[in-house]
């Protein structure tokens, strides 16, 4: 009897029953690894949706009763003064004219310390070439 032919579809059909096994797996693992990502986003928006409900409900409580306010005609005086106190200090801040002047005062520093540079750079030149006449005069 030749069992070559039967061997051959033998290793066809495992061959075939490998692939499928291992293509089922692949799906299986990626199909969980997605619901368990979706479960921590749900998880996630759930904490969320529930912090912005619990948040939305304190706003409407205080919007709807202004004893929880908690503003008392003391209260609406030191705002004032508090927002006095910041438009003096707004009014003695730097502007944009002040800012515009260091910068040009700036760039007049900057063009100095270029020509001194410059001025140096030959200044060196110069005792280089006296130093070296100097030693070759020797």
């Amino acid at each position: 009897m030749d069992y070559s032919g039967m061997q051959f579809w033998l290793s066809v059909i495992n061959a075939l029953a490998t692939a499928g096994l291992t293509i089922y797996v692949r799906h299986a693992t990626t199909m969980q690894a997605k619901e368990s990502a979706l479960a921590a986003f749900r998880a996630d928006v759930d904490t969320r949706l529930d912090k912005t409900e619990n948040r939305l409900v304190r706003l409407e409580g205080t919007a709807h009763s202004p004893s929880a306010l908690d503003l008392d005609t003391g209260d609406i005086s030191e705002m004032g003064a508090r927002i006095a106190a910041i438009e003096a200090s707004r009014r003695n801040s730097v502007t944009h004219a002040d800012l515009s002047k260091i910068y040009d005062r700036m760039d007049g520093v900057s063009q100095t310390l270029h020509h001194l540079h410059g001025r140096f750079s030959g200044i060196e030149r110069i005792v280089n070439d006296i130093d070296t006449f100097l030693r070759e005069k020797k």
